[in-house]
């Protein structure tokens, strides 16, 4: 089996490599220009599943205000229910929310959203060892698929997420 490391070296080795950072070039203004003007003037999209988690989780923001403690139960949803569920918060947040902004290439949201999943795909057909311009091609119509966008309107964000991070799982396989 090949190490990472390997496989990095002759990613940068090959003539490819180039041709992968103008993809991912490509695909940030693609991402940009699909949002545009809301994304570059700083207006936000309201999602309504995001609008409900801020009213789910009010109750456990108040409690972390008052106590500085983080609550583990909530009563304002189904007679109550855990908050891993609706506001989880972990150590190990601080590592994914690092890979999450390099994902996203600081670009604001939800351009950054697009683009994580047009570089997901991106990553995956580096593994492949496609050439450049088909990975684009791909990117672009993984991206830019109708259900991917819906999901972004309606604020399933972390399942959006978790679908953005699937081609790079299967790459590194």
């Amino acid at each position: 089996m090949p190490r990472l490391r390997d496989g990095l070296t002759c990613l940068y080795k090959s003539r490819n490599f180039w041709g992968y950072i103008c993809a991912l070039v490509v695909c940030a203004i693609i991402a940009l220009a699909f949002f545009h003007p809301d994304a570059i003037e700083g207006n936000q999209l309201n999602q309504y599943d995001i609008q409900q988690g801020s009213a789910n989780g009010h109750e456990t923001k108040l409690w972390y205000e008052s106590t500085g403690q983080r609550p583990r139960w909530t009563n304002s949803l189904f007679s109550g229910m855990p908050t891993f569920q609706i506001s989880p918060s972990y150590p190990s947040d601080s590592m994914f929310r690092w890979i999450d902004t390099l994902m996203r290439a600081g670009l604001p949201a939800p351009s950054g959203l697009l683009f994580s999943m047009m570089a997901g795909f991106i990553i995956l057909a580096a593994c492949m060892r496609l050439r450049w311009y088909y990975a684009l091609i791909g990117a672009i119509a993984w991206g830019l698929s109708s259900y991917f966008i819906i999901i972004i309107g309606a604020g399933h964000l972390w399942k959006f997420i978790t679908l953005a991070y699937v081609p790079p799982v299967i790459g590194g396989e």
